[in-house]
This record gives C-alpha cells, structure tokens and sequence, in this order.
C-alpha cells in the first residue's frame, strides 16, 4: 500500500498535478522519520519498493532537485547493501557443517523474495554497473578460490544476479566456468536461471549440455542428460528440434548409450513434440536400432531392456503402424525374456 501512494504522488508530479513534487517530498520526510525497524534491511526494502513505484527515477528535469538527490541517495544506500550481501564471508568458520551450510546466508531470503518484484530499481544504471562489477569480481574469484563453502555460496548467489541480459551472459559464463569442479550445482543451477534467460543464451546452455553428453566422464554425462530433460518443458520448438535431432544423432553414432538418463531426456522431448515431428523422427534409423536391440543377442540384457523401456516411453503420440512394429518386437522378445521392462513398456503401448 505504502508504495502504491508513493507511485500515485510520482505520478502527480509527471502530470502535473503537483508539478512542484510537495507530496512526494512530504511523503518521504514521513517514511524517514518513521521508527526504525528492529531488522534494517526491511526498512531499506520498504524504501525501495516506494523508489520501484516512482520508477527509480534520479535524473528527470521534471523532479525538483531535492527530490533527486532524495533518490540518488537511496539507490546508493542500496548499492552498499548488495555489496555488503555478496561479499559477506563472515560466517564461514561456524555456518557449514561437513561442507555444507547449515545456516542460512544472511540476507539471501531477504534478497530472494524481493529482488524478483523490482521493476526499475535493479535497471537503474548505477546498481546495474554495479552488480555487472560485482559478478565479474566473482568470476575472477573462481580462477583462485579453492575453498568450495565459498564457491558454492557465490554460485548460489548468482542466481539471483539474473536482471538482465548483460547480467545474465556473465552469470552463464560463471557456471560453465566452474561446472568441472561442481557439475551437479552448475547444472542445476544453469536450469533454475533458464526462465531468465532470452533465446540466445538458453540455445548457449542447451549447446552445452549438449556437449556434455558425450563426455567421458560417466557423471557430468548424466547430470547433462538430466538437465536436458529439466529444461525441455522451456525450449520453443525450434530448440525442441534441435535438441531431440541432436540427441538422435548421438544415438545413431553411437556417441551415447541408452542410459536412463538418456531415455528419460530423449522421452521427455518426444512427449512435447507434434506427430508430424514424430513421424518424421520414426524413420531415423535410430528407432530401428531400438527395435533391433531388442533381439540383438550381442546386446546385454540390461541394454536390451533399455530398449524396451525406452519404445514404451516413445510411444505414446505413435500411430498406428508404430505401435504395431514396436508391439510385435516386445512381444516377441517377451517369449525369450520375461524382464520387467519388457512388460511395462507392453502395458504402456497397449
């Protein structure tokens, strides 16, 4: 409410209401000399909130001039609070337990439900640059730090820095930086900002994980395989395309197995897919091969069975002559082989 009233009086000023700007002044001395909040930092968000409403304005020639300096003087009470969040360290001697935290950073709560809600205070161009030097500083961090409480502080904390797509490109680049050493966080992470991110930067993080796939190391492999799944639900269908032809490819040469991991990404795709699309992917030699492995005695039975696990999961947006192709090659590998995927992935195409 308290904002609101601060966005009406902003609001006369521009119409010229109050050309003068009395109300927005008078408003302000009032929310100054208000008793202060046993915990400051909800007092600064008060104040912040009521600057949001007047559009983080420091610089029109329509507001008086003790009105900008009034505003100047917020956006920079501001800047030494976020400085002070992301730099705090403080607590690292008590605040971990076997290498994890155990109590909560302080503000990160704070910063975290409110920050999301700022239209115009986060943009405005002296807490932007800000925050820009800021996560640059923690990129350089990265090239030193070994303490890994700390790591994994500044890369949650970088979360929260998505404001804008400059932010956003350092931020991205922060996690691939540092994803080797913290693959599993890195990637998680990399899917939490994703909602944030525009086009080119999620076709960035899609390539990556992309890569990732056919990686040596077995872990980063699945966390990869994981995250597509994760973020599939955010891709439009151009990336859709692109990621499920990718991973088809992969499959086809022979790059990457049929883990779960795998299936589970490659049957999350197809579940969003149109079956035009699907159609079209069906005759890929790839669904073939599937099909094949099923009888393939130079298979193993467990990737035999992952074939069968993965048809039923394909199957659902299938028509007809799919089906009955699929149906009949785990009908028939049901007569030699009674495994369980066998008869789930029956159930779930009849």
């Amino acid at each position: 409410m308290i904002p609101f009233i601060s966005g009406i009086l902003y609001n006369n000023i521009i119409s010229k209401k109050d050309p003068s700007g009395s109300g927005l002044l008078y408003f302000w001395k009032l929310l100054h000399s208000s008793p202060p909040q046993i915990v400051p930092i909800h007092q600064v968000m008060l104040f912040m909130h009521c600057l949001d409403a007047c559009k983080s304005d420091t610089d029109s020639s329509f507001l008086p001039s003790q009105l900008r300096t009034c505003h100047k003087s917020l956006v920079h009470s501001f800047k030494s609070w976020i400085i002070a969040w992301i730099h705090f360290d403080k607590d690292k001697d008590y605040a971990y337990e076997y290498g994890d935290r155990v109590l909560d950073r302080p503000l990160n709560k704070v910063m975290e439900s409110h920050l999301p809600n700022f239209q115009y205070v986060l943009n405005h161009s002296d807490i932007h640059l800000c925050i820009i030097d800021l996560i640059k500083i923690i990129q350089t961090q990265f090239n030193t730090l070994d303490d890994a409480r700390l790591i994994k502080d500044r890369l949650n904390l970088l979360q929260y820095l998505c404001i804008s797509t400059e932010t956003s490109d350092v931020v991205v680049q922060c996690y691939k930086q540092v994803f080797k050493r913290h693959s599993w966080m890195c990637a998680y992470l990399l899917c939490v900002i994703s909602v944030k991110l525009n086009e080119q930067q999620l076709d960035d993080v899609i390539e990556f994980f992309m890569d990732g796939l056919v990686h040596k190391d077995e872990n980063i492999h699945e966390i990869c395989a994981e995250s597509i799944a994760r973020i599939v639900l955010k891709l439009n269908e151009r990336q859709l395309n692109k990621v499920f032809e990718c991973l088809m490819n992969a499959f086809e040469s022979g790059k990457i197995t049929i883990c779960d991991e795998c299936a589970h990404a490659l049957a999350t795709i197809s579940s969003q897919l149109g079956g035009k699309q699907l159609d079209n992917a069906f005759q890929c030699d790839v669904f073939q091969r599937l099909i094949n492995g099923l009888s393939d005695e130079k298979e193993y039975k467990f990737n035999r069975a992952k074939c069968a696990q993965l048809l039923g999961k394909l199957s659902m947006k299938w028509n007809e002559k799919q089906l009955n192709d699929a149906f009949n090659s785990l009908k028939d590998m049901l007569n030699q082989d009674d495994n369980w995927r066998y008869i789930e992935a029956l159930e779930t195409i009849t």
